[in-house]
């Protein structure tokens, strides 16, 4: 994955630098009006986040119901994407069989295409090319020259990312998740064929 993510050529950021700079970045009028992410990890802790604590807890009904009624503040998360004139495109990648975690979060994804994001499933069957020594990263690319590689800790709480500003990065990383979002199934349709009517997940399947 070096020729995609150079750690030595990053800078690093906290998770609040990372985030105001993204921000930032994603509404310079004068680059992409695009921003491109990949997503890999299989499983994300966020203590935060309700739908996330009951969906940790076994509390798989409740859990859905309160992914739904975060419905407002993705719809105006996602409006004032679009007043920006900002698009956000993801690639949500998948091990199968399919893990508690991913099962759970296709719930969250299917919210945010709903609202306007472009969200597609692309199985890791795909990214075996890719990953001959690491797995993806989590990328983002913002703007028309800057590279995100958000950073995790062990159990998967965001803990900062670290950035590349680089054009010529940021067209590489681009071109490969565009070229990965080509080939995945829009993440309604993954719902309906593979995540519909299947029983709430074992928390202990990791």
């Amino acid at each position: 994955m070096s020729e995609f993510f150079d750690d030595t050529r990053s800078e690093l950021m906290t998770l609040e630098e990372y985030g105001s700079d993204f921000r930032k970045r994603r509404q310079d009028p004068h680059g992409s009006r695009e921003t491109w992410k990949v997503e890999r990890r299989q499983f994300f802790s966020d203590p935060d986040d309700p739908p996330w604590l009951a969906f940790s807890e076994g509390r798989w009904e409740e859990s859905v119901r309160l992914i739904e009624a975060n419905r407002p503040s993705y719809q105006k998360y996602y409006e004032e994407a679009a007043a920006q004139g900002v698009t956000l495109y993801r690639v949500r990648i998948v091990d199968e069989p399919l893990q508690p975690y991913v099962h759970w979060e296709i719930h969250y994804l299917c919210l945010a295409a709903s609202v306007g994001e472009k969200v597609r499933v692309v199985s890791s069957r795909d990214v075996v090319k890719y990953e001959e020594i690491d797995p993806l990263p989590e990328i983002i690319v913002a703007g028309s020259d800057t590279v995100y590689k958000v950073l995790y800790s062990d159990d998967g709480r965001p803990t900062g990312a670290r950035r590349t500003i680089d054009i010529n990065l940021a067209r590489r990383c681009e071109t490969l998740v565009k070229g990965l979002y080509a080939i995945g199934e829009d993440v309604d349709a993954y719902f309906e064929s593979k995540v519909k009517g299947l029983a709430p997940p074992n928390l202990r399947q990791r």
